[in-house]
């Protein structure tokens, strides 16, 4: 006898505490533009971003590919090349992040503002020449909702 009340007994135990599993509110994950700024920021922090801009081979980069657009300042700057001896990033800062959603509310677009320092060397000059840079670094999420 005491088999049927047991069984009775766990049936309705299961069935309260699936009861409350379906009524309990579900975990949404909101990814908005908070969120990923707020993950990028520590991610870039994480992976030790500015020093990874201070070791970017600038000289050889800029050799690599001459100068363009207009001719005569193009050749300019390629004379000025040969001479520089050494170029490097000093410093590098990763200023505050933006993150905004595009016009059509389909993606998100990251801005990365940095300001770096810089510094040449030549034969003609026997300091480092520095020079101020602020660049910002473009990127776009995109989520593909398609499976």
């Amino acid at each position: 006898m005491a088999g049927p009340w047991t069984f009775t007994l766990l049936c309705g135990l299961l069935a309260a505490t699936l009861i409350q599993a379906t009524l309990s509110p579900t975990a949404v994950l909101i990814l908005g533009p908070k969120v990923i700024k707020e993950k990028l920021t520590q991610e870039l922090k994480d992976h030790n971003a500015t020093s990874i801009l201070q070791q970017l081979p600038l000289l050889s980069a800029m050799r690599e590919k001459p100068a363009g657009g207009i001719p005569v300042l193009g050749s300019l700057v390629n004379t000025v090349l040969k001479h520089i001896i050494w170029l490097k990033v000093i410093t590098a800062n990763i200023l505050q992040l933006q993150v905004k959603p595009s016009a059509n509310d389909q993606e998100l677009l990251v801005k990365i503002p940095l300001d770096m320092v810089a510094g040449f060397n030549t034969p003609l000059v026997k300091t480092i020449v520095e020079f101020h840079m602020t660049t910002e670094a473009q990127a776009t999420i995109r989520m593909d909702t398609s499976a």
